[in-house]
């Protein structure tokens, strides 16, 4: 895990370089360079969700930011659960970042799409309605999410484009937002 981490942590500046401005809420948005691609969007509480993916990496990063969490230790290692439609929730080992850009502090985890688990969360995660995200028993935000399946199609594609030739990477896609209370 610690390899494709790291190898990531060059890319979590991607959000700040590859566009201009944080989502509105609900929206995903999904952009690419030679550095990598990044699908994001912006949940009711603040927090900015983002799947970013590098060239030649086994795994995407899988980033949460929020201005609020400014309590988090640069390094520090957190178990985070990840609950998709009120299913049995996902387990990560995730680490601290706490100079990522704009976005705060955040919290990633990588998941592999090529590994059994990893494309099933993945798969979840693009059909899911709801997300809802804790650590130790306490929730640290929750959203309908709505357009997810459709980012990370057009995630795959910034892939294909961006490493298979042609450059271009796409557009905004639109979601809905509605927020649930934490």
């Amino acid at each position: 895990m610690h390899k494709p981490l790291f190898a990531f942590l060059t890319l979590a500046a991607l959000p700040a370089a590859a566009l201009a401005q944080t989502p509105a809420s609900g929206e995903w948005t999904v952009s690419g360079s030679a550095q990598g691609c990044i699908a994001h969007t912006t949940l009711p509480h603040g927090t900015v969700l983002s799947l970013l993916a590098g060239p030649g990496q086994d795994s995407l990063l899988f980033l949460m930011q929020n201005k609020g969490w400014s309590s988090l230790q640069e390094g520090s290692r957190h178990k985070v659960a990840v609950q998709l439609d009120g299913r049995s929730p996902w387990q990560f080992d995730a680490v601290a970042r706490t100079e990522l850009d704009s976005d705060g502090p955040g919290l990633l985890f990588t998941v592999a799409p090529g590994e059994a688990e990893g494309a099933k969360f993945i798969n979840e995660l693009a059909g899911a309605d709801g997300l809802n995200v804790g650590q130790n028993g306490k929730q640290l935000e929750g959203a309908r999410l709505s357009g997810g399946g459709s980012a990370i199609t057009r995630l795959a594609q910034c892939m294909s484009r961006m490493w298979g030739g042609t450059g271009s990477a796409p557009e905004a896609v639109a979601a809905s937002s509605g927020g649930v209370p934490l």
